[in-house]
């Protein structure tokens, strides 16, 4: 059941009594990565704690977590008492949205922690003029300046199941509609991850002694261009659909025209630059140093639509 950080077996925030019984504590437990992790690490035996907000749905996590920890890690104060006496911890939350990273990677720093993973974003090598690039960025400077003994974690985008915001809309395009438009030819390369390897890849980091202190790029099996992606979901959904190129330039403009005069849009310009932008990246060695062996795309999406089915 739930735990108030203040009444926790009576001990307050005492940290050497918690310390003896706790090990491993997950942040963003709750959320799309958070939930396949908790299932994950009771597969494998790991016992661990999820550090929850009060207004988390969290039917799912407290089915796999050892005890559910109430607290918000926005709450700088009460943040050292949540990680007393916890020596692991992997941390799923987006960096680029913590403020005052210094001060917050500091509380990482000063605590018990001997070992956390920290998951980024391959984002973060955009060569867009991106608003979190720079907090990425930041993110990771202070956790590599930090005498913390780190690993940081960079998926590219992440896919597996109707809640991933990212393929579930191509799936939905793809079923309703006879025709896919794809920006400039499709030619942009892409290799999504599967969040279960995602997952997978944040407890094999956190148990390996070869990830210490480094950084690993993650990502799908093998590259493919756009189009390609999108042929390969219409070849596993048994969908026949005509793929047409459009230019993005004129929409681009009209998108920013619209941008700048305030008026709502579907998307972002800035999500069309993103669509014909090459975001492939290298996992060997997260390969090397922790065995990590994603699954293909068809892989993954018939195992995270269908369960495997």
């Amino acid at each position: 059941g739930a735990v108030d950080i203040s009444t926790r077996n009576g001990l307050g925030s005492c940290g050497f009594f918690r310390r003896i019984m706790k090990d491993l504590i997950v942040i963003g437990s709750a959320g799309f990565t958070g939930r396949r992790l908790c299932l994950i690490l009771m597969q494998k035996g790991i016992s661990f704690d999820a550090l929850v907000r009060e207004s988390t749905d969290t039917s799912l996590v407290e089915q796999y977590a050892e005890d559910l920890v109430l607290g918000d890690i926005t709450d700088r104060e009460k943040l050292a008492d949540l990680l007393a006496g916890y020596e692991r911890c992997i941390h799923i939350p987006n960096l680029a949205a913590v403020k005052d990273v210094d001060r917050y990677i500091k509380v990482y720093e000063d605590s018990d922690l001997k070992k956390v993973v920290f998951v980024s974003s391959t984002n973060m090598f955009t060569k867009l003029p991106a608003s979190t690039k720079p907090r990425r960025e930041a993110a990771e400077v202070a956790i590599m300046k930090s005498g913390l003994n780190y690993v940081i974690i960079r998926p590219t985008m992440i896919y597996g199941g109707e809640d991933d915001r990212n393929i579930c809309r191509l799936v939905q395009i793809i079923k309703n509609w006879p025709v896919f438009p794809v920006f400039n030819g499709g030619r942009a390369m892409q290799q999504p991850i599967y969040v279960k390897d995602h997952a997978q890849a944040l407890v094999y980091a956190l148990i390996s002694d070869e990830t210490n202190r480094k950084c690993y790029n993650i990502s799908g099996k093998e590259p493919f261009t756009y189009q390609e992606m999108v042929s390969r979901l219409a070849t596993v959904l048994d969908e026949r659909i005509k793929i047409i190129s459009v230019p993005v330039a004129p929409i681009y403009s009209i998108t920013r025209m619209l941008e700048r005069m305030h008026i709502p849009v579907p998307f972002r310009s800035e999500q069309l630059l993103r669509l014909v932008e090459d975001k492939y990246f290298d996992h060997q060695e997260a390969a090397k140093d922790f065995g990590f062996n994603p699954r293909s795309f068809e892989e993954g999406i018939i195992d995270g639509y269908w369960g495997g089915k």
